[in-house]
């Protein structure tokens, strides 16, 4: 028994050693393959580029909030998209959907040059100083745009590969259609929610009307549409309005105590109103000013752009838009929304309204019509959200099933990290 146990232990033993052996045989993976595909390699080069071009943003953001393992994290990412593209750039070639013509290949080209171009002039006035010229600063550009990855060359492959998956896209996708019945149940469905939340919710309505990421089919009654120029108050009229209200404020909640003498109360909040007048004098004229050009016929909002402090007036989308408000809206201190309800007809303007921030002369813009959009202004919007839902689900499931079928062997050991420097960090991201 000893003996043919020793016998077995020797068996396992070179048995063993044998695995070593062949596994120390077998040929190493070569440095510049991503992937085996069915076999075929699929190589790292572009990979590694992504990577890179990715690498110092997510070197800032795992260094502000401590991401770990991000590295295995961006490789796994990186790895599936480029052998994803390959899958798909197989299939075409299998289809005869590509390669492209040289008609095709040259006009990518020029648009991925231009594109380059375009940066290039982007980034140079932002790192042009006075000392320095045009060409000297494009050239700082292209040496930091090569660091980041993002080469000239990088971007013509960029473009082409877009344009091979766009026509792999079509290909796959070219039966897919919407219907008007489809459209209009989409229609139908999307107002009756809308009006069950908008006319519950006037704010919801105002914020994704005004989002510019939310379709927005239905409006509750009594939106309207303000604009306001509004004077700020010089740091020393801040100071006296800031304290006579206080005083003012004191003596109404007095009032309405029933506690002290009225007479005297009322005379006295009078005269604190009396003295914040006086104390906002420059303000009254600079605000009489522009009622008076106003009177004379000068377009509001030419005034508000020259006169308006406001930077909300300004941007969008409250420069086309406006403020949205309503009865009871709770958005805007009191005596601005007050005043903005006050005015009666589209087209009034406020008198002068003070709040906490200055001086406001409101127009009262328009007011929004209610109930449903009609269909026919939001149709093709419709129709071409769903088209592209629809269209973008059987391109991914297309893709998915290219995946699912192949046999892929990652090598993420072959894209390469190389720790950027706290300079470079800060340069890129900080």
């Amino acid at each position: 028994m000893l003996k043919r146990f020793v016998s077995l232990f020797l068996a396992a033993a070179l048995l063993t050693a044998g695995f070593a052996l062949a596994e120390e045989a077998a040929p190493a993976v070569p440095a510049d393959v991503l992937a085996y595909v069915d076999g075929e390699p699929v190589p790292v080069d572009e990979a590694q580029v992504d990577f890179d071009v990715y690498v110092p943003q997510y070197e800032y953001y795992a260094q502000m909030y401590g991401w770990t393992d991000w590295e295995d994290t961006l490789r796994q990412s990186v790895a599936e998209r480029y052998v994803r593209v390959y899958l798909q750039k197989r299939e075409c070639d299998r289809l005869g959907i590509t390669p492209l013509s040289d008609e095709d290949q040259a006009e990518l080209v020029a648009q991925a040059d231009a594109m380059y171009e375009s940066t290039l002039s982007n980034y140079a006035d932002y790192f042009m100083t006075e000392d320095m010229t045009g060409e000297e600063a494009q050239a700082i550009v292209v040496e930091w745009l090569d660091e980041q990855g993002f080469t000239r060359e990088y971007l013509r492959q960029t473009t082409i590969e877009e344009e091979i998956l766009s026509r792999y896209c079509a290909y796959v996708t070219e039966d897919i259609a919407v219907t008007d019945e489809e459209v209009r149940a989409y229609y139908q469905e999307q107002v009756d929610a809308q009006k069950s939340s908008y006319d519950a919710y006037p704010s919801l309505y105002a914020q994704e009307a005004q989002d510019g990421e939310t379709a927005v089919y239905y409006a509750p009654e009594g939106v309207r549409s303000i604009f306001h120029i509004l004077l700020l108050y010089s740091d020393e009229e801040q100071q006296a309005v800031t304290s006579l209200n206080a005083q003012i404020d004191a003596a109404r909640q007095e009032l309405a105590s029933g506690e002290g003498d009225a007479d005297a109360l009322n005379e006295r909040i009078a005269a604190l109103e009396s003295e914040r007048d006086e104390a906002l004098t420059d303000l009254y004229a600079r605000a009489q000013g522009i009622y008076d050009r106003l009177e004379a016929g000068e377009d509001f909002f030419a005034l508000m752009d020259e006169a308006g402090e406001d930077p909300g007036m300004q941007g969008e989308p409250y420069r086309t838009s406006g403020y949205l408000t309503w009865a009871g809206n709770g958005s805007f201190v009191e005596e601005f929304q007050d005043g903005a309800m006050a005015l009666e007809n589209p087209g009034d303007v406020s008198e002068p309204v003070l709040t906490s921030y200055g001086l406001h002369i409101i127009l009262f813009d328009h007011e929004i019509e209610s109930g449903a959009v009609p269909f026919d202004e939001v149709s093709d919007q419709i129709s071409q959200a769903l088209l592209k839902s629809r269209v973008d689900e059987a391109y991914d499931k297309a893709v998915d099933a290219l995946y699912e079928a192949a046999d892929i062997e990652y090598h993420l050991e072959n894209i390469v990290y190389d720790a950027s420097d706290d300079e470079s960090e800060e340069q890129s991201w900080g």
